[in-house]
């Protein structure tokens, strides 16, 4: 086990955040350190290298990073995050996005 991780194959879900510099955020289930190795898939077709930029050391959060070119002419648009009070949300659609 390196970093004491205990596998050596993750998998799981992410968000793309920025499109222009291709950032992705996951959990650290997904990518549990910064030596990992990555490989991207983006509806289920084009598959690309990632490398891990940032593991946040207490919160379950990491973010990953792909070079935008690599998945020129395909629709990969980044999710749209803002600030929000949860009485803001009340009554609002919630989105889940996971893995099978």
């Amino acid at each position: 086990a390196i970093d004491g991780m205990p596998g050596v194959e993750f998998a799981g879900t992410g968000m793309v955040v920025d499109t222009e510099r291709g950032l992705v955020i996951c959990d650290r289930n997904t990518a549990p350190g910064t030596l990992c190795d990555c490989l991207l898939t983006f509806g289920s077709s084009c598959t690309v290298p990632a490398h891990c930029v940032y593991v946040h050391p207490l919160h379950n959060l990491a973010v990953l990073q792909y070079d935008p070119r690599s998945v020129e002419g395909t629709q990969v648009e980044a999710v749209n995050l803002r600030r929000s009070s949860a009485h803001e949300l009340r009554g609002q659609r919630l989105w889940l996005v996971t893995s099978v």
